[in-house]
């Protein structure tokens, strides 16, 4: 990825709901800040391992404010 300019890349494994598997790739320049990327660590935990495509994009909606979460009406 170096020889493209990008520093860092953190890979993300997914599972669609009909079992097909992919891999997202998450990348960011030299001359950017990566300190995003770190997120992506956490979606790697034992506790996301049955997570699919679409549990993914739900989680992706929340963030980005698309779907309100729960814990926003409380």
């Amino acid at each position: 990825m170096n020889k493209i300019g990008l520093k860092n890349v953190e890979k993300l494994n997914i599972t669609s709901e009909s079992g097909f598997y992919y891999t997202l790739l998450f990348c960011c320049r030299f001359d950017v800040s990566g300190k995003w990327l770190k997120m992506i660590e956490c979606y790697r935990d034992e506790r996301f391992k049955n997570w699919t495509d679409s549990d993914v994009k739900k989680m992706w909606d929340v963030a980005k404010g698309k779907v309100k979460s729960l814990d926003h009406f409380f």
